[in-house]
Parts: C-alpha cells; structure tokens; sequence
C-alpha cells in the first residue's frame, strides 16, 4: 500500500511543477532541464571507465558533497563522477563544475526512470546528500547491488520515519549500505528502527569552509571599499532581512555595510536601494573614488564567502523565510554571527550549538539587533569571546572528509 501511495504523490507532485511552470522560471528550468538528462548521460558517459555518482537536492548539498568529490578525485582519478540535483539553484550555478564529468537535474522517481538512469550510469557507488531519500532510485540500485551512501545525514524524531504511520519510509532508509551522519541523536534515531549501519562523522561542510578559507585570493575592491572602517556584511539576505536591519543602517554609526541578497534581481536590489537612506553603490559600479560610500550591495555571486574575511560583525539570512543559510562561512572566520529569530532555526544543528556557546544570536526586531549590536561594538571583551567561540567550534569539527573517504575506500578498490 505503501509504494501505491507514494507513487500516486510522485505523479501528483510532478503534475503540480508541470502546472507551475507555466508561471515561474525555476520550475520550468526544472521541467525543461529534466527532458535533458538521459541524452547528456548517453553522451558523456564512457562506458570503459568506472563511475560515481553524487546526488545532491541544491547548492548547499553541494557544498557538502564538494570536499568528498575533490578527496575522491584526488584518490580515484580514473573514475568519472557525474553529479545530479533537484533543484534548479544548484544545477545553474555548478552545470559547468570541472570536477564532474556530468551534472544534470534528477528525472522524477518513477520505476521507469530510476531503472534507465542507472543502467545508463552504471555507477560502482552512489551517494545520496544529507537528506536526499528517493524510494525507487534507491531500490534499484539495491537490486543491481550498487552500494549507496547517504552522507552528512541529520534526522529528527519528527520526521515521518519514526511515526507509527512511517513504515514505508522506514523501508526507504533500510536501502543505505551506511549512513555518515553529523550527529548522535542521528545514529540514535536510525537504531531506533533497527538500522546499524551508522557512523557519526560530522559535517563535510566544515571542510569545505576551511578549504575556503585557505584557498582565497585578496578581493582588492572590498579591501579598499572598507578602508579602516569597521565592516558589517550582510550575507544571503531576503527582503524580511534587510527590513530587520534597515532602521540601524540609517543610523549610519560610523561604520560600513556590505549587502549580498540571495537573489540578485533588479527589483530586490531596487528595493534595497530605496529604503537605506544613506549613499549606496553597487559592486559592478564600483570604483577607487566610491570608497567613502558607507553600503556596498553585491549584484553578483561566488563572492560572498570570501567577502565574510573582511567583516567585523556578520549576518546571515534567510530564517525568517525558507531556511537560514550558510553560516559556518562566516563561523570560519571568528566573526560572531547574528541570524533572524525563528522556529526554522531549530532544524539547523549548527546554529543551535553556536548560539550555545555565544558565537552566534538570534534577533527578532530592529530593537533587539540595535542592543546586541551596541554590545557587539563597544563591548571588547565580548566581542572578542564571540569570534573565538566561532573559530573554537569549527576547528573542532574539521575532518568529516577524511573519515567517510576511510570508511569507502574498500568499496571504491
């Protein structure tokens, strides 16, 4: 009964982004990126060498994923690596990724399409990121006896696999050779529905924002932009964002404020204009004279993590619509982190322990985000404890990489 009913929910869902693509570019960049997938398998795949293949939902899964792929082509140049993703945010930004040698849009979970997708791939091991549990892809693979991997997994206990009703779903996660996953209560939880094959190894994100930080190149325009100032950067903001902080960036406090909204298009960057007060340029506008302009929006992308180096104070958006974003980027660099205040924020394992140990905060209005930030400024020895918890917590949880890589090899020789 189970497989009927989620079959019926695939069909439903794959009729409603039909529908809806009618209307909004991402779903028909979804829809139109799926009818692509089998032909850039059949022409990119070389049928002589071995094959990975990575699964990730979007952006951040790839983020994630990026450290295993890197250790991995490093360790087992021979193999090809093909890498898939649902959502049109990832597949956009990393379609031309040198590490793989294919990425496409994952086709719906039919039995049909799972069955043509891997005998096309033919992949030695599969692994599917964080929270990527799809019923007959899986169970394919299980058939042909490919290993899959789900890596950097984090569960809840409200999650439907652990309700009386979630027996199928249960199934689905019985098809995982391993689980990597980031936290106790994790393992704690697959045990509960008897699933052993577990280990804690943390999350590969901590690698690759380390990997970040090692890696950069100097970003001169930013550098001459802050001067001497103290800097505050904003980073993957929405529009509920910018009105949390738009009464304190009037104030203008002596200070400068780097703005980089998660979309980029001309009506929120138009929007963010109107409401600050203060003189604003844009990135792609700037030059060595703007320097004592005090906000600087950034109208582009793949900057964002390096620009975090050159803050005092950051933020991070997001929580107060689909989902907080990535604040180990900043973290990384022992800056403190300041997030909206928001029920979503309990999903997110690494906003709760730096909160814990005060290197992050979470602010509701615009009157909370003015206290904590007058502490922040002019309360040294507070700040400074800030920045080294931040630090503190994402050396301890480096090498996530190396362990899963340990653990997989066998597979992979």
């Amino acid at each position: 009964m189970g497989i009927i009913i989620y079959n019926i929910l695939i069909r439903i869902f794959n009729l409603i982004i039909l529908v809806y693509s009618k209307f909004n570019t991402r779903a028909k960049l979804l829809i139109s990126g799926r009818h692509h997938t089998f032909r850039t398998l059949e022409q990119k795949r070389v049928k002589e060498k071995k094959c990975l293949w990575f699964h990730c939902a979007s952006l951040g899964e790839f983020e994630q994923a990026l450290p295993l792929i890197e250790r991995i082509n490093e360790t087992f140049p021979d193999y090809q690596l093909f890498v898939s993703f649902f959502s049109p945010s990832g597949f956009e930004y990393q379609k031309d990724n040198p590490l793989a040698d294919g990425v496409f849009y994952l086709p719906a979970d039919t039995k049909s399409n799972a069955r043509l997708l891997i005998e096309l791939l033919n992949p030695t091991a599969v692994f599917f990121i964080k929270y990527e549990f799809w019923f007959h892809y899986l169970n394919t693979c299980s058939e042909k006896d490919i290993p899959v991997f789900s890596v950097s997994t984090i569960l809840r206990s409200d999650q439907v696999f652990f309700k009386f009703y979630g027996s199928f779903y249960r199934h689905i996660l019985q098809k995982f050779n391993y689980f990597f996953v980031q936290n106790q209560e994790t393992r704690d939880l697959l045990k509960s529905i008897g699933i052993e094959n577990a280990i804690i190894t943390g999350d590969t994100r901590f690698d690759r924002v380390e990997a970040i930080l090692k890696k950069q190149t100097p970003l001169i325009p930013i550098e001459k932009f802050a001067g001497d100032s103290r800097l505050i950067v904003l980073g993957s903001t929405w529009i509920k964002d910018i009105d949390l902080w738009v009464p304190f960036i009037n104030q203008g406090h002596n200070l400068k404020f780097i703005i980089a909204p998660h979309n980029i298009r001309e009506e929120e960057i138009s929007y963010i204009e109107g409401t600050i007060d203060l003189e604003v340029i844009r990135y792609s506008n700037i030059h060595d004279q703007h320097n004592k302009v005090p906000v600087l929006i950034v109208d582009n992308v793949g900057m964002l993590s390096t620009i975090y180096k050159y803050a005092h104070i950051t933020y991070v958006g997001g929580a107060f619509g689909e989902g907080l974003h990535n604040i180990l980027e900043p973290a990384t660099y022992g800056r403190p982190v300041i997030v909206g205040k928001s029920k979503l924020n309990k999903k997110y394992q690494e906003v709760q322990v730096l909160i814990s140990r005060g290197g992050a905060f979470e602010v509701a209005s615009p009157k909370e985000l003015e206290y904590l930030m007058n502490d922040l400024l002019h309360d040294d020895a507070f700040y400074s404890e800030s920045c080294r918890a931040s630090r503190t917590y994402v050396i301890e949880n480096l090498g996530s990489t190396d362990t899963i890589l340990e653990n997989v090899k066998t597979y992979l020789s």
